[in-house]
């Protein structure tokens, strides 16, 4: 479980509430850290970001810090559903708009299975949403 504290800045009535979180950053943390123009951009970009997460059962209320979790396994199958299976989308859409039509059926057959994917992947997405969230496990003050 991956675990991060939050801030609750609004409660919806579908058991859903908005939590503001700590964006965290890898840089800042080498030598060249006062040089780097990586380390300017995510200094002057915003810090906090609000994201929507699943009660759980908890009865919260605005300004309670909360503890939320999300599964690995929920991450791994995000990468998969965005990144993987487009790419897979993309490589046998071109290869069998290759073998029907030449060059620019690749390219049709690329660009019509990727588009599927993705649909595919908004479809499941919304259907499923309360299972993409992460969720409150504890209410810390």
């Amino acid at each position: 479980m991956l675990e991060e504290r939050g801030i609750v800045v609004a409660v919806a009535e579908n058991g859903q509430v908005f939590v503001a979180t700590q964006r965290q950053s890898a840089c800042g943390h080498c030598q060249s850290e006062k040089s780097c123009g990586t380390n300017l951009l995510s200094n002057n970009a915003a810090n906090q970001q609000t994201i929507s997460v699943n009660a759980n059962g908890h009865s919260l209320a605005i300004d309670d810090v909360v503890l939320l979790a999300i599964d690995e396994s929920v991450v791994w199958l995000g990468i998969l559903q965005l990144y993987v299976w487009p790419l897979i989308a993309l490589i046998i859409g071109g290869i069998l708009g290759q073998s029907i039509a030449g060059e620019v059926g690749a390219m049709i057959g690329a660009f019509s299975c990727l588009t599927l994917n993705l649909l595919s992947v908004r479809w499941r997405t919304q259907r499923e949403n309360d299972n993409y969230l992460p969720i409150v496990i504890k209410k810390l003050i």
